[in-house]
């Protein structure tokens, strides 16, 4: 990981538990924190849609492999699309990545793809999680609750109204 990006972290930690020595109900309470590994996939972005589902193949297996080895290890599956590829891909390992899913080792983001909220119509945004949340719950048996935008620079403020139905 970057020593920027630890950095933000740690900083972010650190101002949120406050000054451990200070007498306040904030440096009394305890504070877990969990960093969770992630892919940014950009479909097609730094190459062509064979070469991004390859990476995301990769990425996938190496993740699924963690996590049958560690039962502590978790992995956020960005967007759903990446995952629908890797059991169309590799349908024998579709038990193993609905138990991982189950046990919370893997985190599904209820989108299809990583659509730019801005770009597109209010429609389209929810089609997007809509059919995401659909894909997760019939293959996976687990409604995904967690959604990241994960680098667009807005979101709308209707997501939340969305992902509950």
């Amino acid at each position: 990981m970057n020593k920027m990006v630890i950095g933000v972290l740690l900083a972010c930690v650190v101002s949120c538990v406050g000054d451990a020595g200070a007498e306040s109900e904030m440096s009394q309470a305890s504070v877990e924190l969990s960093v969770v590994p992630l892919s940014h996939f950009d479909l097609s972005w730094i190459g062509t849609q064979k070469e991004c589902e390859s990476r995301a193949l990769r990425v996938l297996t190496e993740a699924i492999r963690k996590a049958r080895k560690d039962p502590d290890y978790r992995f956020f599956v960005d967007n759903t699309y990446m995952l629908y590829q890797y059991v169309m891909l590799r349908p024998e390992q579709l038990e193993v990545v609905k138990r991982l899913v189950k046990a919370g080792q893997l985190e599904i983001n209820p989108q299809w793809g990583m659509p730019h909220t801005d770009d597109n119509v209010g429609e389209s945004n929810v089609r997007n999680i809509f059919y995401a949340k659909k894909f997760v719950m019939e293959n996976f048996g687990v409604d995904p609750v967690v959604l990241s935008y994960t680098d667009l620079p807005e979101w709308m403020v209707q997501t939340p109204q969305i992902l509950r139905g």
